[in-house]
């Protein structure tokens, strides 16, 4: 399938508590792998407490920190980022609109957010540090 467009779908990122409440009967794969992986401890702890960059970005943009959090959407060829903070702030869904598409924007769980259309269904959007979405989203809108 070289070459071929991938469709996006949409997902959430989420904790563990919050899946387990929506989804009860919930099966998970044994972190007993037999390998030495502590799989309950984050590697990159130290990376997302530091303010620099694993690797170097041609075109950084400055209108938030590098590594601001954001919720990044592209709706019909229109893109936003949503910084998760100011999301949490509001600590209630709000409406925005997308190009001509209007969508609720839903604080999630810890430092978590999605979105959604009118209608409540899920929506494409991408949790990313701010450096990563604007470097392959050039002038995207901040929201």
């Amino acid at each position: 399938h070289s070459g071929t467009k991938l469709r996006v779908i949409p997902s959430v990122v989420t904790t563990w508590q919050a899946w387990r409440q929506t989804y009860p009967e919930t099966l998970v794969l044994s972190s007993n792998t037999g390998h030495g992986r502590n799989y309950r401890r984050d590697p990159y702890v130290s990376y997302h407490e530091s303010p620099g960059l694993m690797f170097p970005v041609a075109d950084e943009d400055d209108r938030l920190p590098a590594k601001n959090l954001v919720l990044g959407v592209r709706i019909g060829g229109k893109t936003k980022a949503y910084p998760v903070a100011a999301i949490h702030r509001r600590r209630a869904p709000y409406p925005d609109t997308i190009g001509t598409v209007s969508v609720l924007v839903h604080p999630g769980p810890d430092h978590t957010a999605y979105l959604t259309d009118a209608e409540g269904r899920l929506l494409p959007a991408t949790l990313a540090y701010w450096f990563a979405w604007a470097a392959f989203n050039p002038r995207t809108p901040i929201g």
